[in-house]
C-alpha cells in the first residue's frame, strides 16, 4: 500500500500566521483587583488593542484558505500533513494561490488602515490606552504568514541510512510501511465520515419537512416550508461527489460503490427550490428516503449507527 499511497499523492500542510491584537493590562488588572479586595491570581484583565471587527479581514481569509486545504485532502498521521491525490494537484494549486492572494491583499489593506485604527482606537480606549501596546505593529508583515509544505510518502524502500543490521533495518522497513497503513484507514475513515455527514444533513432536513401555501392579505397565496433549507445543503455533497474518487485512497470497492450510487441518486438531481414547492412533496419524500438508505450504508463502514 505504501508504494500506491506515494505514488498517487503527496503530503501537505498550510501554515498561516495572524497577528494578535489582544494584550494583558497589568494596571488595569491590579485596579480591578484593588477594588475588589483580591489578591494573587484572582484574574487579569484582557484588552482588545484594536477592534476585532476592525482587522478580521486576514482570518477570515486565513479561515477560508484551510476550509480549501481540509476540502481537497485528508488527514494522514499526526504531524499536521495531510494526503493530497495527485488527480486534485492542480486544482488543489489553483485555490489556494487565490486563497493566498487574498490572504496577501487582506494584511495590505490593513497595513494601510492601521495608523487611522490606531488613533481611532486611542480614543475608544481613553484612559487604557497604552503606545507600548503597538510597538510590535510597526512591522506588520512579519506577524502574517502564508505557506503550504509538500512531502512526499516515507516508504520502506527510502531508507538510505547505512544501517549494518539487516534484522533492524527489517524492522524499520516494517514500521514505515505499517505507519503508512494506519495513516490510510484514518484517511478512509474521514472520507467516509464527510460523506456520511453530508448524506445525514440532507436525510435530517427533510425528514418531516412540509411546505404550506398559505393566503396572506389581499388575497395572495406565499409558500411557507416546515423549516429553513440552504442550497449548500445539495451543493456541498456535489462538490464532495466531484471529487471523492480521489479521496478513496485506498480505492475501496465498497466505498467507490456508494459514491457511484450517490453520484446516481435523486439527492443530486433536484436544488432546494424544488423543495420549497409544494406540489413537490413526493420529489421531497423520495429524495429524504435515499438519504436516510445511502447514509446507513456509510454508517456501515464506522460500525455506527445513525
Amino acid at each position: 500500500m505504501s508504494e500506491a499511497l506515494a505514488k498517487n499523492g503527496i503530503l501537505v500542510s498550510v501554515h498561516i500566521n495572524c497577528a494578535g491584537y489582544t494584550r494583558k493590562d497589568r494596571a488595569i488588572t491590579d485596579k480591578v483587583n484593588s477594588e475588589h479586595g483580591a489578591t494573587g491570581n484572582a484574574g487579569r484583565y484582557d484588552k482588545n488593542i484594536l477592534d476585532p471587527r476592525d482587522v478580521d479581514g486576514p482570518q477570515k481569509a486565513a479561515r477560508a484558505a484551510r476550509a480549501i486545504h481540509d476540502f481537497f485532502t485528508v488527514g494522514f498521521g499526526k504531524d499536521g500533513f495531510r494526503y493530497l491525490p495527485i488527480e486534485l494537484l492542480e486544482a488543489y494549486n489553483e485555490k489556494m494561490d487565490g486563497a493566498r492572494s487574498r490572504f496577501t491583499d487582506e494584511v495590505e489593506q490593513l497595513k494601510e488602515r492601521l495608523p487611522g485604527l490606531i488613533n481611532a482606537r486611542r480614543q475608544q480606549l481613553n484612559g487604557m490606552f497604552n503606545e507600548a501596546d503597538y510597538s510590535h505593529l510597526d512591522n506588520l508583515d512579519s506577524l502574517y504568514g502564508f505557506e503550504w509544505t509538500p512531502r512526499p510518502i516515507g516508504q520502506s524502500g527510502d531508507l538510505i541510512a547505512d544501517i549494518v543490521d539487516e534484522e533492524v533495518k527489517s524492522q524499520i522497513a516494517i514500521a514505515m510501511d505499517e505507519a503508512n497503513v494506519q495513516c490510510a484507514d484514518a484517511g478512509h475513515d474521514e472520507t467516509v465520515s464527510r460523506f456520511l455527514k453530508a448524506v445525514a444533513h440532507i436525510n435530517e432536513c427533510l425528514t418531516g419537512f412540509s411546505v404550506t401555501r398559505v393566503r396572506k392579505s389581499g388575497g395572495k397565496y406565499k409558500n411557507e416550508p416546515s423549516r429553513r433549507l440552504f442550497d449548500s445543503m445539495i451543493t456541498n455533497l456535489a462538490d464532495l461527489v466531484e471529487i471523492g474518487d480521489a479521496l478513496n485512497i485506498k480505492k475501496d470497492p465498497q466505498l467507490a460503490a456508494v459514491i457511484n450510487e450517490i453520484r446516481d441518486s435523486e439527492l443530486l438531481k433536484h436544488d432546494v427550490d424544488t423543495f420549497r414547492d409544494p406540489e413537490a412533496s413526493d420529489i421531497v419524500e423520495t429524495v429524504q428516503s435515499e438519504a436516510a438508505d445511502l447514509a446507513a450504508k456509510l454508517a456501515g463502514f464506522t460500525g455506527k449507527e445513525i
